[in-house]
C-alpha cells in the first residue's frame, strides 16, 4: 500500500487552489472533541491501565490522539504491562530462582516485547524522534531574511 503524501511535502507540486483543498481533507479527519475509550482489553490490566492513564495525561497537551487511536494505545499499554511483569520475574531468574532455561526463554521474549514498544511508541507519537517531527510539523519554518541572496 502507497503512503499518502502529506501537504507540506508537495508545496512545490501543487497550486494554492490544490493546497487548501487537501489541507481541508487533511483536517476533516481530526475531531474537535477527542474522547478516547480504554480498550475491554485492558479491563483485567491494572498495570496497563496505569500506563493508559499516565501516556494520556503526558500526551494531552499535544492533542497527539484521536478517538481512533484507542485500540493502538491500548495494544500499547498491554506490551508495557507484560514488559514490566517479565522484568519482576527475569530479575527473579537472575538471583537464582529459576533454571538457567527460564533466563534464557524470558530474556528472548523481553528483547521482542521491548522492540514492538518502541514500534508502538514511535507510531503514537511517545519517542523522542516521533516527538521532533510532530514539532516540525507544527511549528512553521522561519524564514531566512537572506533568502533571495541570489535572487532565487
Amino acid at each position: 500500500m502507497q503512503n499518502p503524501k502529506k501537504v507540506e511535502n508537495l508545496k512545490g507540486h501543487l497550486s494554492n487552489e490544490e493546497l487548501e483543498e487537501r489541507e481541508r481533507q487533511e483536517g476533516a479527519f481530526r475531531r474537535e472533541k477527542v474522547e478516547i475509550r480504554m480498550p475491554e482489553s485492558l479491563s483485567n490490566d491494572i498495570t496497563g491501565q496505569q500506563v493508559w492513564s499516565q501516556t494520556l495525561n503526558d500526551a494531552d497537551t499535544f492533542g497527539i490522539f484521536d478517538n481512533l487511536d484507542s485500540e493502538t494505545l491500548g495494544s500499547y499499554c498491554s506490551i508495557v504491562s507484560r514488559i514490566t511483569s517479565l522484568r519482576k520475574k527475569y530479575l527473579s531468574a537472575l538471583n537464582g530462582h529459576r533454571k538457567n532455561a527460564d533466563v534464557l526463554e524470558l530474556s528472548k521474549e523481553l528483547r521482542l516485547l521491548e522492540a514492538s514498544q518502541l514500534n508502538y511508541a514511535g507510531k503514537l507519537g511517545l519517542t523522542p524522534e516521533s516527538r521532533v517531527r510532530l514539532a516540525q510539523k507544527l511549528v512553521p519554518p522561519e524564514t531566512d531574511p537572506d533568502d533571495d541572496l541570489y535572487g532565487d
